[in-house]
């Protein structure tokens, strides 16, 4: 895991139950790719397993996208988790995919107005 990953940052389609799939609706992609045995790798990981909820899917172009090209199916991940992890690999590597996707995703975060229940999340896709 982690070779081929890409982050998607968007918002679901209402609020998060476990029980239901939901529609993703994707803002920003970044392009991970050779992460490695990261700290974000192993945030990927957790979220794409069988055993995460709740499952989303979401567009790309006029495809409607249920899984990954593994055929994983991503569960969203709160940014401050990833944001957690991203800080650690930072901290331990200067991988510039790393520093680029720190940076968005905190931006993200300060503009993220929806203070209750945090408007952004995230999703894991191996291609």
């Amino acid at each position: 895991m982690g070779y081929e990953l890409k982050l998607k940052v968007g918002r679901v389609n209402k609020a998060l139950i476990t029980s239901e799939k939901f529609t993703f609706f994707c803002d920003i992609t970044i392009n991970l790719s050779c992460c490695g045995e990261s700290n974000i790798s192993k945030v990927a990981h957790d979220s794409l397993s069988a055993e995460a909820l709740p499952k989303v899917e979401w567009y790309e172009g006029n495809n409607y996208i249920t899984e990954d090209s593994y055929g994983a199916k991503p569960s969203p991940v709160p940014l401050a988790k990833i944001i957690e992890a991203l800080k650690k690999d930072t901290a331990q590597d200067n991988y510039r995919r790393f520093q680029w996707a720190l940076a968005t995703l905190e931006a993200v975060d300060r503009i993220d107005s929806n203070e209750g229940a945090k408007e952004f999340s995230a999703i894991f896709e191996g291609y």
